[in-house]
């Protein structure tokens, strides 16, 4: 039983991650857990979750009622406007390696595998937004911040890729 769950919740990881990314798709567990006001679940002795259809219902209407972007800033033109009227803090999650070949302006590097030990880095009273070469990485930072009580982080999905692509300047 305990495999199951942990399948479970390696999926449901992986499709919030998505839609983080932008791809509309549900996992009720782990939606669940992210949610900014947690819905319940209850498991019964051998794990298995009670009355799953009361809590898909549920988190389909949370995450139904979230406004397009929640979590992430979908265009070049998003990125720049809030780095320019706001004290937003960048961060670039990739290895030091690639954030040493080129990033965007003041951005700071937190590998994804580090995150966790450099919280003291991170502020929750301006916003972060995280990046990273395909927006895989993203994803995961910004389910992780979340999970973490961190509510003034987004993603920028679109990546280094698209900041190159659109003429951006890279340091």
């Amino acid at each position: 039983m305990q495999q199951k769950m942990r399948k479970i919740l390696s999926v449901g990881f992986l499709v919030v991650c998505c839609l983080i990314c932008g791809i509309w798709a549900i996992s009720p567990m782990t939606a669940a857990l992210a949610a900014p006001n947690p819905i319940q679940i209850t498991t019964q002795n051998d794990g298995e979750i009670e009355n799953m259809t009361t809590v898909s219902q549920d988190l389909s209407k949370f995450l139904g009622s979230m406004p397009k972007g929640y979590y992430t800033l979908m265009t070049v033109e998003s990125l720049k406007q809030l780095t320019e009227t706001e004290e937003t803090l960048l961060v670039d999650v990739r290895s030091p390696k690639e954030y040493g070949a080129g990033h965007i302006k003041d951005a700071i590097n937190l590998p994804l595998e580090t995150l966790t030990e450099n919280l003291d880095r991170l502020t929750k009273d301006r916003p972060i937004v995280l990046y990273c070469s395909s927006g895989y990485r993203t994803g995961m930072a910004v389910m992780t911040l979340q999970l973490l009580g961190y509510d003034n982080v987004r993603g920028f999905p679109p990546s280094l890729k698209a900041w190159e692509a659109a003429g951006e300047p890279i340091e």
